[in-house]
């Protein structure tokens, strides 16, 4: 009797893990109507904070000179999740140019 060695799968992306920004679980605009409370990531240190009371902002989870930072973007009824979206890159890019 031969004991089989599952191998694990392998990346999908050619061969080669990717690493960085992942936006494989982008939020929907249903989704952001009805989420749970918590955080519920977008992409690009976007995030959407549904806090036990109802309420909802958006936020961006930053990294400036080695520190951890968070910056409000506003509250969906006001930011779109387009708009909030385009204030996340844009924020990315300009955070590029001041370090």
């Amino acid at each position: 009797m031969t004991a089989e060695k599952s191998q694990p799968d392998a990346p999908k992306c050619g061969g080669i893990k990717s690493r960085g920004r992942h936006q494989t679980n982008r939020l929907s605009a249903v989704a952001v109507k009805t989420a749970n409370p918590g955080r519920h990531f977008d992409g690009h240190g976007l995030f959407l904070l549904v806090e036990k009371n109802g309420a909802r902002r958006w936020g961006q989870r930053l990294t400036i000179q080695g520190r951890r930072r968070e910056m409000g973007l506003g509250s969906p009824p006001v930011v779109t999740l387009a708009r909030a979206r385009e204030s996340a890159l844009r924020v990315g890019e300009a955070r590029w140019l001041v370090e």
